[in-house]
C-alpha cells in the first residue's frame, strides 16, 4: 500500500495542473458569490428634470434618503443612453410644470424610462409615490400657513420644519422584537460559500484521481497487480489513500486561503480539518464506487459531473439548505456527504458550537466512507476486473 502511494505521488508532477485549476476555481467563485451576497447592492437611478425649480431640487434631495437606490442628476440624452446600455436600472423624468403642479395641489406626473423589468422597479415606484405624497402634504401645510398667518417667508420655514418633523418625529413608530432561533441568527453567507465550494471542487480532484484505476486497466497494469502477491484490498486502499492525500492537501490550501484572503476565522481549525478529513475519505470511497460501475474513462467523464453536481446541490453547497422547504429535497440531502460536512463546519465556524456537536456528522461520514468502500470493493471484485 505504501509503495502504491509513493509511486502515485511521484507521478503527480505530470498531472498537478488540474489540482491547481480546481483550487483556483473554488477561490474565485467564493470571492464572486460571497462578495456579491454580503455587499450592499444599490442600483443607480438617474433623475432628469425638464425644468429648474426648487420643487425638483427638493424632490431629488428627498429621494436620496433611500437606502435601496442611488440617485444622480443627468440630462435626458445621457440618461437614455445609459439606461439602454444597462449601465443604470432606470431614469426618472420630471416634466415641465412639476413644481407648479405641486404648488397648485395637483399630483405631478413622473415618467419612468427603463429597458427591462426588474423587481427593484416596483420598490422604486413606491418610493417615488411616497416622496410625492410627502411633498404634497408639505405643500398643503405651506398654503394653510401662508393664508392664515401671512408672509411668504413663512412657507420656507414651514418646509424646513416639515423636513425636521419627517426625519425625527415620524407619525408612525414601529417597535420590533427579534426572537432568536438558534444557530441561524448569525449566518454568514461568505463562510457558507467558502466551505461549499471547498467541498464541491475537492470532489472532482478526488474522484478523477480514482480514474487512474481505469487507466491502469486499459494499459494492463491492473492485471499485473492482480496476479501479484499484494492483496486486492491493499491495492484499492492504496489508491484511496492517494486520493485522500490529494483532497486533504487541496483542503489545507483552501482553508489557509479562506483565512488569508477572505478573513474567515475558522475558530477550531483542527476540528474543521477533522471533519474535512472524514468528508474526503467518504468522497474517495464514492469515487471508488463510481469507478467500479464504469468501464472506460469516457463513461466516467460523462457520469461523474452529473453525480457530483447533483450531490453538491442537494447537500447545500450551492445555497443554504435553510432556504429549502421541500421535504423530499431535505431528505435527499441527508444521503450526501456534503450536507453533513457542511453542517458540522458551519456549526463550528459560524455559531461557535462545541466540539461535541460535530460528533454525529463525523459518525455519519464514517459510515458513508465504510459503505462506499465496501460497495466499491464488491464492484471491483465482481465486474471491474476482467
Amino acid at each position: 500500500m505504501g509503495t502504491i502511494l509513493w509511486l502515485k505521488l511521484r507521478l503527480l508532477r505530470h498531472d498537478y495542473m488540474i489540482l491547481v485549476i480546481l483550487t483556483a476555481m473554488a477561490l474565485i467563485l467564493t470571492g464572486i458569490f460571497g462578495g456579491s451576497m454580503i455587499g450592499k447592492y444599490q442600483p443607480s437611478i438617474l433623475v432628469v428634470s425638464e425644468e429648474a425649480s426648487p420643487e425638483s431640487d427638493r424632490f431629488f434631495e428627498l429621494m436620496q434618503a433611500s437606502e435601496t437606490f442611488q440617485f444622480e442628476w443627468a440630462d435626458q440624452v445621457d440618461a437614455m443612453m445609459r439606461v439602454e446600455s444597462d449601465e443604470v436600472m432606470a431614469a426618472l423624468i420630471l416634466p415641465v410644470g412639476f413644481g407648479m403642479d405641486l404648488k397648485s395641489g395637483i399630483a405631478p406626473s413622473v415618467s419612468f424610462f427603463q429597458s427591462k423589468d426588474a423587481l427593484e422597479l416596483m420598490e422604486l415606484k413606491n418610493w417615488v409615490r411616497s416622496m410625492v405624497f410627502r411633498m404634497q402634504s408639505d405643500q398643503r401645510m405651506v398654503h394653510f400657513s401662508v393664508e392664515n398667518f401671512q408672509g411668504d417667508e413663512l412657507g420656507v420655514k414651514v418646509l424646513a420644519e416639515a423636513d425636521t418633523h419627517w426625519a425625527n418625529k415620524v407619525p408612525v413608530v414601529v417597535h420590533t422584537t427579534t426572537k432568536t432561533t438558534g444557530f441561524f441568527d448569525y449566518y454568514d453567507i461568505k463562510i457558507h460559500y467558502m466551505v461549499g465550494f471547498l467541498l464541491f471542487f475537492s470532489t472532482f480532484s478526488i474522484v478523477f484521481t480514482m480514474a487512474d484505476l481505469l487507466q491502469e486497466k486499459k494499459q494492463f497494469t491492473w492485471n499485473r497487480q492482480m496476479i501479484s502477491p499484494i492483496p486486492k484490498k491493499k491495492i484499492l486502499a492504496g489508491n484511496i489513500l492517494y486520493a485522500w492525500c490529494l483532497g486533504f492537501m487541496q483542503a489545507l490550501v483552501l482553508v489557509g486561503a479562506g483565512g488569508f484572503l477572505f478573513d474567515i476565522d475558522w475558530k477550531a481549525p483542527l476540528a474543521v480539518l477533522l471533519v474535512l478529513g472524514m468528508y474526503i475519505l467518504a468522497i474517495a470511497g464514492l469515487g471508488m464506487l463510481i469507478t467500479g460501475f464504469v468501464r472506460t474513462l469516457e463513461q466516467l467523464s460523462a457520469i461523474t459531473p452529473v453525480i457530483l453536481v447533483s450531490f453538491a446541490m442537494l447537500g447545500g453547497c450551492m445555497w443554504p439548505l435553510e432556504s429549502v422547504s421541500n421535504p423530499i429535497l431535505l431528505f435527499a440531502a441527508n444521503l450526501t456527504p456534503h450536507k453533513w460536512a457542511l453542517q458540522a463546519i458551519e456549526r463550528l465556524v459560524m455559531f461557535d458550537a462545541s466540539i461535541e456537536t460535530i460528533g454525529f456528522p463525523i459518525l455519519v461520514l464514517a459510515v458513508m466512507s465504510l459503505l462506499f468502500f465496501v460497495l466499491g470493493l464488491w464492484r471491483f471484485q465482481k465486474h471491474a476486473v476482467s
